[in-house]
């Protein structure tokens, strides 16, 4: 969508309305003149990447050098190469004038130089490029990247083992491909790459065991997580890749139990407890692991002292166990001459066997058991550097043990939770039920009682095969250094707290609601006072605070609902998250602070003069509160950011008849400009009398942030920050919602995941501060963002996979992407072109996104975009083809008053009449 220019100054209200159209006016055809530069930014401008070079004209045939291809009428090699370097490949091939094939090995025994006159096929895109030719390719490969100096395909299908051929790293990644994995592992320093399962990537110098066995080739048939057209081994089946001029070692592990090496010499003050025992799937050494493949029992001893711990256990070359007691009892004993694993990081001692532990103890340490049930569960994995496994399964309760911070993260692992307590100021985090993450610096209600670590089974959201807790069970881990503490609830009721000055407690325990009684601002912190709270809505302009439940913090000028109901004081016996030896409210319960200026009251009807039309009548209006509800599909959602002449804030109902949201535009990471800036200069009665009337008409009022001309990720803005503060505003001006205009093509192009990471947080936190049901959520993503397999950090289908269920809807931009991108109702509904492949409205559904979240946005002219105009009679057969197979989405449009009352009318005419 537009935005407003660089030039643009924040919105002020000038003295003479005639004085502030003009300046409108002025700012409104820089914008526009921007947008034109903007514009020729966006997906269809690519060129040639930097570090690629061209190979020659090389051999092609019908089962294909390259995995991944597509077709294109406007294909050069600039756009061929550009896309295949997004995606992650160090090959890159047009061919026979509009095809394009991508990949990091050249399969099959094709990819050979041959004469360049058999490459004489011109560009379908540019006549004075060549794109290869009848089975030839135009080669180019990536010379600059760490992961390519080009590895070969060594083994095209191989067994693995339960112990791993390769164990110097791994990680699953949703997103895997083979070019992928070797970038991961070369910059681990790793020499070989294998990729298995689809999604799992493992890496080495040398294999484990000898070399592997190869299997059949169609064992490794598993489509790769990040490329379906390309495959990842299998389960139990490795593809093998080695980096060019790395030499291919086994370390073969003996069988026999004469030649057995010796024990390793341990570090200074360890001394060797057990010689081999048994190890268990639930593992009895559970503080932190790790998989190295240079570990020597000095190594592991050297780690484990490192993160705390006075337990070392070496298992099966090259797995290391730290802890400070036994999980499930003394391990038993075992004979010595089972554990005869050599060392990955010394062959001539050994380290442990297979489900086999040679344990070493810190001097002075005393060993110690605890006994858990004997039924097992998935081990928590690997801990990010820094944090340890403190309670392996623990009984969280309803008012929950951390308070500080929390998000659900559909995939979730420890150490993703880890980090984002970590960037949150938080020494404790939790995982629990597979997705949820807590955070905190001390434990609510006291230590948490054990659970059995069989209950701490449910497998993580990120990674099935781990665990992340269970239902009302949590995994607990703390940072490394940190001492937990408790905040023991008193037996009998706190008494509140002293107030801040002019503050005043008015009840001391109410009953809330949900609604809440008090819905001008809300926040939650670990640090709660009364206090605290009651600052915070001062400094937000409101007169009465309430604290809740420990952590809770609500503001307003009046009571929503009527005043309300006196509970027993004993309810509020919750302490503060601040000052334990003070009560904050309870559950849904509230202790109510007054300024002593203002005289508390129940929402009322009040009396003004305004109305968004500038025409002077009288009505009757409600005092501020929070929306109640959503509207309902279909949508249809004009957007504006012109200052029109005689209005300020959004056109009057009548001008905009057929149309159930107006969005705002726009409200940026550096403030609101525009229609938002208009909105925030009005008195909190002329925005209650125009929100009356749009509720009467049906209509939800939001606001649009960001658009083309900001880029929250490249520049850097914290997205948890941004969403806090964009979230308060749109409380604080009393609107319905927000739409995420996200337009970072740069972070997106990048496709190292960081804008969709970005996004997801960014959108967690938002909807933690605006309650779904209450206030509406929407994203206005471009449509190729929706393309599978396109994007290297997964584009929009990996943040609907994560948060599309706390999305309202998607305005999809079914625009400025290309001069015949979505011109037709076939290319917009059912069948895309090939440069941005399935990212028509019904491909995009079948991809996994819910029809009734799709709604179809347009330029409202020809001078609203730069290309994907549809005249509005067109768009009407469009919507209705669409009903007809099932779609209630909706319309957006870009933008207002070159959309309005009658643009929508002959756009809904055939599918969902005006008036009907």
């Amino acid at each position: 969508m537009r935005s407003r220019s660089f030039l643009t100054v924040f919105f002020y209200v000038s003295l003479t309305f005639a004085l502030e159209s003009s300046s409108w006016s002025l700012r409104s055809a820089l914008r526009h003149a921007s947008q034109k530069r903007a514009n020729l930014n966006r997906l269809n401008s690519r060129a040639i990447p930097t570090g690629w070079s061209y190979v020659g004209c090389a051999t092609d045939g019908s089962a294909r050098a390259l995995s991944y291809s597509f077709t294109s009428s406007s294909l050069t090699q600039d756009s061929c190469i550009a896309t295949c370097d997004s995606l992650g490949y160090i090959y890159g091939a047009p061919e026979y004038t509009n095809q394009c094939y991508c990949g990091s090995t050249l399969a099959n025994g094709l990819g050979v130089s041959t004469a360049s006159a058999e490459c004489n096929m011109p560009c379908a895109g540019n006549s004075s490029q060549i794109c290869g030719g009848n089975y030839r390719m135009s080669l180019f490969q990536k010379t600059s990247s760490v992961a390519t100096s080009a590895w070969t395909l060594t083994q095209a299908c191989a067994v693995d083992t339960s112990s791993r051929v390769l164990q110097g790293y791994s990680v699953t990644i949703s997103a895997l491909t083979p070019a992928l994995c070797q970038s991961t592992c070369a910059s681990q320093g790793f020499t070989i790459a294998g990729v298995e399962d689809g999604s799992q990537c493992y890496c080495g110098n040398s294999f484990v065991g000898g070399t592997p066995a190869t299997a059949s080739t169609s064992d490794c048939s598993t489509p790769c997580g990040g490329d379906s057209s390309s495959t990842c081994g299998g389960a139990w089946r490795i593809q093998i890749y080695i980096a060019s001029g790395a030499t291919t070692t086994a370390t073969t592990i003996s069988t026999t139990t004469t030649t057995t090496s010796a024990l390793a010499s341990t570090s200074t003050g360890w001394v060797l407890s057990n010689a081999c025992a048994v190890d268990t799937s639930a593992r009895f050494l559970q503080g932190y692991s790790v998989t190295t493949s240079s570990l020597t029992p000095a190594l592991c001893q050297f780690t484990c002292a490192g993160q705390g711990f006075t337990i070392a256990g070496v298992e099966y070359g090259s797995q290391c166990y730290c802890g400070n007691s036994f999980v499930g009892g003394t391990p038993a004993t075992a004979s010595t001459s089972d554990c005869n694993t050599p060392c990955a990081g010394d062959s001539s001692s050994t380290c442990g066997g297979s489900w086999l532990l040679q344990i070493y103890t810190a001097s002075g340490a005393t060993t110690t058991a605890t006994t858990t049930s004997t039924t097992t569960a998935s081990a928590p994995v690997s801990t990010s550097t820094g944090w340890v496994l403190s309670n392996a399964c623990a009984v969280d309760t309803s008012s929950r043990i951390l308070q500080g911070y929390s998000v659900t993260i559909s995939a979730l692992t420890p150490v993703l939770c880890q980090s984002t307590c970590a960037s949150n100021g938080y020494t404790i985090s939790g995982v629990e039920y597979g997705t949820q993450c807590y955070c905190g610096n001390s434990f609510v209600g006291g230590t948490p009682a054990a659970a059995s670590t069989s209950d701490c089974s449910t497998p993580c959201g990120g990674d099935s095969s781990s665990a992340c807790g269970g239902a009302w069970r949590i995994q607990i881990y703390t940072a490394s250094g940190t001492t937990t503490t408790a905040t023991t609830p008193s037996t009998t009721t706190s008494a509140p707290a002293s107030t801040s000055t002019g503050w005043v407690l008015s009840n001391a325990c109410a009953v809330d609601t949900s609604p809440r009684i008090l819905e001008g601002y809300t926040v939650t912190t670990s640090s709660l006072t009364p206090a605290l709270c009651q600052s915070t809505c001062a400094s937000q302009g409101y007169t009465i605070s309430g604290v809740e439940y420990g952590t809770q913090c609500y503001c307003g000028s009046s009571f929503v609902g009527g005043t309300p109901a006196n509970a027993s004081t004993s309810d509020c016996d919750t302490p503060c998250g601040g000052d334990s030896s003070s009560s904050c409210g309870g559950f849904w319960r509230i202790q109510i602070y007054t300024s002593a200026a203002a005289t508390t009251s129940s929402s009322s009807t009040t009396t003004t003069t305004f109305t968004s039309s500038s025409t002077t009548t009288t009505t009757s209006t409600s005092s501020s509160a929070a929306p109640t509800a959503t509207v309902t599909a279909p949508y249809f959602v004009l957007y504006g950011d012109q200052a029109t002449s005689g209005t300020i804030g959004p056109p009057a109902v009548s001008a905009i008849n057929g149309f159930n949201v107006f969005a705002l535009s726009f409200l940026l990471t550096e403030g609101a400009y525009d229609k938002a800036a208009e909105w925030a200069s009005l008195t909190d009665a002329q925005r209650q009398t125009i929100k009356t009337q749009y509720a009467a008409a049906g209509m939800k009022l939001i606001v649009s942030a960001f658009g083309s001309t900001d880029s929250p990720t490249t520049s850097g803005a914290n997205a948890i920050t941004t969403a806090n503060t964009m979230a308060q505003w749109v409380v604080q001006y009393q609107l319905d919602g927000i739409d995420v205009d996200y337009e970072d093509f740069t972070a997106v192009n990048k496709g190292d995941g960081s804008a969709e990471a970005w996004l997801i947080s960014f959108t967690t936190q938002l909807r933690s501060v605006l309650p779904q049901g209450t206030y509406i959520i929407t994203h206005a993503p471009v449509a190729p963002w929706f393309a599978p397999n396109y994007w290297g950090g997964g584009g929009y289908l990996k943040v609907h996979q994560n948060v599309g269920s706390i999305i309202d809807w998607y305005n999809i931009q079914f625009y400025n992407q290309g001069d015949t991108e979505y011109t037709t109702c076939a290319n917009l509904l059912t069948q895309s072109s090939t440069v941005f492949p399935q990212t028509a409205l019904f491909q995009i559904a079948a991809n996994g996104v819910p029809l009734t979240k799709l709604v179809l946005g347009k330029p409202a002219t020809n001078a609203s975009a730069t290309n994907g105009y549809v005249a509005p009679s067109t768009l009407a057969t469009c919507l209705s083809t669409a009903k007809g197979q099932g779609w209630t989405g909706g319309v957006s449009v870009w933008e207002y008053p070159g959309a309005a009352a009658s643009w929508i009318a002959t756009v809904r005419a055939s599918s969902w009449p005006v008036g009907n």
